[in-house]
């Protein structure tokens, strides 16, 4: 094939030229963690994680402070992209996570679930939220909840969400999407 690749131009694998398809509108967006931890969360009782720190959001659509939880903006109904992590801890050093659950919900109802038992025993886990693809209404909301069970009894706590040092980021408990 004659041409020459520019930004808008590239030769594909069969020697024929074609265009750049333009990306299309990821937004609304967000990426949020727990700031400071949520300490007192009961041992095997589905609890709703508060993310309360946007580290972006495109539409000012997820509440950090009251409902923890990403509502479809009007005009922005379609298909959604939700992932992240939850990183639960026992209250004492002397007990161990037996197992885990982290659970992503629509409207107040699962939608993805992901079961962890362990066999060995340790006081911190972390768990994957997602990825999962969601086709969404507007007025629809998304949210975190999670739930752990220990051999020993007692409470537990979602840890930190993370700390920014050098440019980057480090998560522990976070939650993003985008459309």
């Amino acid at each position: 094939a004659t041409g020459t690749a520019d930004a808008t131009t590239y030769l594909r694998g069969d020697n024929a030229w074609a265009t750049v398809a333009a990306a299309g509108d990821l937004t609304p967006a967000f990426l949020v963690l727990l700031d400071g931890g949520q300490s007192g969360v009961s041992e095997e009782v589905v609890t709703r994680v508060e993310f309360n720190e946007a580290i972006y959001d495109t539409d000012s659509a997820f509440d950090t402070s009251t409902n923890y939880r990403f509502t479809v903006p009007s005009g922005k109904a379609g298909k959604y992209y939700f992932y992240g992590s939850m990183f639960i801890a026992t209250d004492s050093a002397n007990k161990t996570i037996d197992g885990g659950e982290p659970r992503i919900r629509v409207n107040g109802s699962d939608r993805w679930a992901f079961t962890i038992l362990q066999e060995s025993k340790y006081r911190y886990w972390c768990y994957t939220l997602g990825p999962i693809s969601l086709d969404l209404a507007v007025a629809d909301y998304v949210d975190v909840m999670g739930y752990a069970k220990t051999s020993d009894g007692g409470g537990l706590n979602f840890v930190s969400g993370g700390s920014y040092s050098g440019g980057s980021w480090y998560l522990r408990t976070y939650f993003g999407g985008y459309k």
